[in-house]
C-alpha cells in the first residue's frame, strides 16, 4: 500500500523506523464566531481555551531542531487569536512553511487586516478558507451570509498573497451544489482545493459517516471541475483511511494523535512537559503500525492543473 503524505502525494516506500515529525497542526484557540454542526473541534463563540503563543513558539523551536518543516495554524477561528500576526512572523522566522485556515467570515475586512497587522506575503505562507458547497448549502451549515463573506475573503486573500486554498467538508453534496462550487472556485482563481471526509467528532459526534459517499463526491468533483474549466489542484484529505497518523496541538495544551472519535484519540501529554525524545518515539511507534502515515510533509507543488 502506498505511503500517503499529508499533502496528498503518495509513494510506495514503507515507513522508515526513523520517521521525523515534519508537520503539526496547532489549534491556537477554541473560540470561533460560528457554530458549525460539522465542526470537529466543537468550537463556538462561548469557548475560552487559548494557547499562549510564547509557549507554542518555544515548543516549535524544539521541533524545528529535530526536523519540523510545516505548521498549520487552526482553531477555532485563528483570526480571533490576538497573537496571530506574531505567530505567523515567528513561524516564518524559524524557517517553517505556514498554513492558516479560516472560515473567511471576516470577508471584505481581510485586506485591511493584512495591511494594519502587516501580515507578510511570504511564499512560505498560505491561507485556506472553508467553503462547503453552494451558497444554499454553505449558509445552511455555517449560518446566513457566511457564503458571501467567505467568497469575499477568498478574493482578498488571492489578491494579497497571490495564492489561496479552499477546504470543503464532504457532507451531502448534490451535483448542482458541486457544480456551483466548482464554478465559484474557477472564477476566484483558487489554486488548491482540498476535499475532506467528515469525522464523527465535536459537534458532529454520533453522526453516521459514509466513506463511500465521500469518495464518490471526490470523483464527481474531479469530473465537474474539468467540465467547468477549474485549473487548480484538487486533493482528497481522507482522514478515514488512517486513524491517528498525524499530530495536533489542541487549544487545551494536549498533544493528540486524533482518532475517528474523541474516545480513540491518543494523548501523548501536555506540550509544555513532553520531552522531544518521548514525542519522537510516539511518532515512530505510530508510523510503523500501518503502511501509510501523515507525519512527513512533501512541500507544496505548483497548482497548475487538477490531479
Amino acid at each position: 500500500m502506498p505511503v500517503v503524505s499529508n499533502d496528498g502525494s503518495a509513494n510506495h516506500a514503507q515507513p522508515s523506523p526513523q520517521v521525523t515529525l515534519e508537520t503539526i497542526c496547532v489549534r491556537v484557540l477554541k473560540r470561533c464566531n460560528l457554530i458549525c454542526g460539522h465542526c470537529w473541534a466543537a468550537s463556538s463563540p462561548h469557548e475560552v481555551e487559548e494557547l499562549r503563543w510564547l509557549d507554542v513558539s518555544t515548543f516549535l523551536r524544539r521541533l524545528v531542531a529535530t526536523g519540523l518543516k510545516h505548521v498549520s495554524i487552526s482553531g477555532g477561528e485563528p483570526f480571533l487569536y490576538g497573537d496571530l500576526p506574531r505567530a505567523i512572523h515567528e513561524s516564518l522566522e524559524m524557517g517553517l512553511h505556514v498554513t492558516v485556515t479560516t472560515n473567511g467570515y471576516m470577508g471584505h475586512r481581510y485586506a485591511r487586516r493584512m495591511e494594519t497587522e502587516q501580515l507578510p506575503t511570504s511564499p512560505k505562507l498560505r491561507v485556506r478558507v472553508s467553503l462547503d458547497g453552494s451558497e444554499e448549502i454553505h449558509d445552511k451549515l455555517r449560518g446566513a451570509g457566511s457564503y458571501k463573506r467567505a467568497i469575499d475573503a477568498i478574493a482578498a486573500i488571492r489578491n494579497h498573497h497571490g495564492w489561496v486554498g479552499v477546504n470543503t467538508v464532504l457532507l451531502s453534496q448534490p451535483q448542482p451544489s458541486l457544480t456551483s462550487l466548482c464554478v465559484a472556485l474557477r472564477d476566484l482563481r483558487v489554486n488548491d482545493w482540498a476535499l475532506m471526509a467528515p469525522l464523527p467528532k465535536g459537534h458532529f459526534r454520533g453522526k453516521i459517516v459514509d466513506a463511500k459517499a465521500a469518495c464518490d463526491s471526490v470523483d464527481s468533483a474531479r469530473l465537474i471541475s474539468k467540465q467547468v474549466g477549474f485549473h487548480g489542484r484538487i486533493r482528497f484529505w481522507n482522514f478515514l483511511i488512517r486513524e491517528h497518523g498525524h499530530l495536533v496541538l489542541e487549544s487545551d495544551g494536549r498533544l493528540v494523535m486524533p482518532g475517528y472519535t474523541e474516545a480513540t484519540d491518543k494523548c501523548i501529554g501536555d506540550f509544555r512537559s513532553v520531552s522531544t525524545d518521548a514525542l519522537g518515539m510516539a511518532v515512530i511507534h505510530d508510523a510503523n503500525l500501518a503502511d501509510c502515515e501523515f507525519y512527513t510533509w512533501g512541500g507544496w507543488r505548483p497548482s497548475v492543473e487538477s490531479t
